[in-house]
């Protein structure tokens, strides 16, 4: 499933070599000693209390700024990222979930890869606590306007749902509501935040309804980002700042 991800996003980081530390990615304490090359992400099967799954950034590269991010090829983005599946998600196997077994891992992994976990430190998250939150990544809403958002008037764009963390509508693979495309407007919102990406991989997407919520058939994915401590390492993997999401 990695490897879809893997289809739209082309371009290489730069590795990060860390030193033997406890990392802040899993529940249970753990260390760990390895170079990175562009992402790591731990995966756990624990018990939780809303959404099938979990997932955020935990470490990222120092320099973050989305215009330093782009000049530096994605200096700034992740290289270790957690997921966390419920076990009753994992209970059910591929026989009982289907399609949403896979669909609930691909989505984790978006924001694993920074989507929603690290719009606040970007700045590309507008009205935060507000009543219209948006992204405003410049790719991202051209690619939202090819969509068939060219006239939406509900609000800013990119339109981002009350938890901050997903797109406002259905049918896409990182909203809240269930769907399966990995949209240009996801795509190119990854890019807006520093990584190379080939967006002719994008899975067919049109918005549906003036770009309204559309509950899909999948599991409920609301609130579903992981929150707590972010560090921020130099290349050394040693850890320079701490931010919070």
């Amino acid at each position: 499933m990695a490897e879809r991800w893997t289809e739209v996003i082309t371009g290489d980081l730069r590795d990060v070599t860390v030193p033997e530390n406890v990392i802040p990615c899993l529940t249970v304490e753990h260390r760990f000693h390895a170079t990175v090359d562009d992402l790591l992400v731990f995966v756990e099967v624990v018990s939780l209390d809303g959404p099938a799954g979990a997932g955020g950034s935990c470490l990222t590269r120092d320099r973050y700024t989305p215009y330093e991010a782009r000049r530096h090829h994605g200096s700034s983005l992740p290289y270790m990222g957690s997921i966390l599946l419920d076990t009753e998600l994992e209970a059910g196997g591929r026989e009982a979930w289907g399609g949403f077994f896979a669909q609930v891992i691909l989505h984790e992994i978006g924001h694993a890869l920074g989507f929603g976990a690290l719009w606040h430190d970007s700045g590309f998250l507008q009205d935060s606590g507000g009543t219209d939150p948006h992204f405003n990544g410049p790719l991202a809403i051209g690619a939202f306007d090819a969509a068939g958002g060219r006239d939406y008037t509900a609000g800013a764009k990119v339109p981002v749902s009350a938890d901050e963390g997903h797109w406002r509508f259905g049918g896409e693979l990182m909203s809240p509501y269930g769907g399966f495309a990995l949209s240009a407007v996801t795509v190119q919102s990854l890019a807006d935040l520093g990584y190379v990406v080939d967006v002719s991989r994008a899975d067919p997407f049109r918005l549906q309804d003036s770009a309204k919520p559309v509950a899909g058939p999948g599991p409920d994915l609301h609130d579903d980002i992981l929150h707590g401590p972010i560090e921020v390492a130099d290349e050394d993997g040693h850890v320079v700042r701490v931010t919070h999401r």
